[in-house]
């Protein structure tokens, strides 16, 4: 529009300034526009992953699914304030989001839709095992959250002679560290790393689809283009057909 070169029908300053300002305001318009929708349908709208409690009680696509018959299922269920009742909330207003069977459980998991608050060994051995399957880090465990799950002990009979001796050598292998060598291990931590890695999870993102509300700047812009346009249009007409009635 700007390098046609061809000559105005006013020699006057004020018709060319008039027409510059003109011209640049559509360009902006345009431009703005343009960008606009480019970096709508381009750059993907994204969302930090659940990393506590909070986070999971204010989310709307991910579920949460609890064993009834569990620790965490139970103070989570019989809260009677806080986040935890929130959570109890959600999951009674949808009942086949409670459950014992673990089998169900794991199902539902896999779909990416829930998240299971329970021990970290569990979570850890999951992530794994779906790393396994699919050969990607679908899912993340998070930092271990604050709730106390007791202490866990062996049931040995009463006065048996040998219970010191679990207590003293169930103590040495912890501090050790040997269960936890052990319980890596057989989650297969080693070959699903990667989906340990804390930097990675700061970093990852879900990608949410595209809505018709996330182009509503665009096309706000794109109207007020267009109401100027009819605008000008019609202040012309009126121009014109006032000064066609003086000559007249």
């Amino acid at each position: 529009m700007t390098n046609q070169g061809c000559r105005e029908a006013f020699d006057r300053h004020s018709f060319r300034i008039l027409t510059g300002f003109w011209l640049l305001g559509a360009m902006v318009l345009v431009n703005s526009y343009s960008s606009i929708v480019i970096s709508s349908l381009t750059v993907p709208k994204m969302k930090p992953p659940i990393e506590t409690l909070k986070d999971l009680a204010s989310s709307k696509e991910v579920g949460i699914v609890l064993r009834h018959d569990m620790t965490m299922g139970e103070q989570i269920l019989k809260a009677t304030n806080g986040v935890y009742k929130l959570l109890g909330d959600r999951a009674r207003q949808n009942p086949n989001q409670i459950l014992g069977d673990p089998f169900k459980l794991n199902a539902m998991l896999e779909t990416g839709k829930y998240a299971y608050p329970f021990i970290q060994t569990f979570n850890s051995w999951f992530v794994a095992l779906q790393y396994k399957k699919d050969g990607q880090c679908r899912f993340h465990a998070t930092k271990p959250l604050p709730v106390p799950h007791g202490y866990y002990s062996w049931l040995v009979k009463k006065g048996s002679p040998n219970s010191n001796v679990f207590s003293e050598g169930l103590v040495r292998l912890w501090e050790s560290g040997l269960t936890r060598f052990w319980s890596n291990s057989a989650i297969g931590l080693a070959k699903a790393a990667e989906c340990f890695d804390s930097k990675r999870q700061k970093t990852s993102v879900q990608q949410v689809p595209i809505r018709l509300l996330d182009l509503t700047s665009a096309f706000l812009i794109l109207g007020i283009g267009i109401g100027l346009a009819i605008f000008c249009f019609l202040l012309e007409l009126i121009v014109s057909r006032f000064q066609r009635r003086i000559y007249v």
